[in-house]
């Protein structure tokens, strides 16, 4: 059985930059549509990871000033299979650049992703806000 999502949730965004720069000079990217978008394209067959497994992968890539992601490396794993999940659904997805003073920039780019798979139980009691 293959979800298009079991249940991936972002929990934090990083982008790696040598020093603060204001907020009304500097733009960080974003995926089109926003994270929800980005988080929809992953998909991961159930079977593979655990049901209650949290795996967490840390991504590390380029966003170009044209908006594509490219330069992948994987800083912490969730396993090839998962990794290759999140790389793929990262590398297919349109992304606004950053931009510096109002000109898009290429910037190195960090993600921290946290998929679990929960237990049908577990689904059902969110369902019916039991937890």
């Amino acid at each position: 059985m293959k979800f298009s999502l079991i249940t991936l949730t972002i929990i934090m965004i990083t982008s790696t930059y040598a020093q603060p720069i204001s907020s009304e000079l500097f733009q960080p990217p974003a995926p089109v549509g926003g994270l929800e978008a980005l988080q929809n394209r992953i998909s991961c067959n159930s079977k593979i990871i655990p049901q209650n497994a949290e795996i967490q992968v840390i991504v590390s890539f380029r966003v170009t000033a044209g908006g594509v992601a490219e330069r992948f490396r994987i800083k912490q794993s969730g396993g090839c299979y998962v990794d290759q999940e999140v790389i793929q659904a990262i590398q297919r997805h349109d992304w606004n650049p950053a931009s510096y003073q109002g000109s898009p920039r290429d910037i190195r780019y960090s993600m921290t992703f946290l998929i679990v798979n929960p237990t049908p139980q577990s689904i059902a009691q969110l369902a019916y806000g039991i937890i």
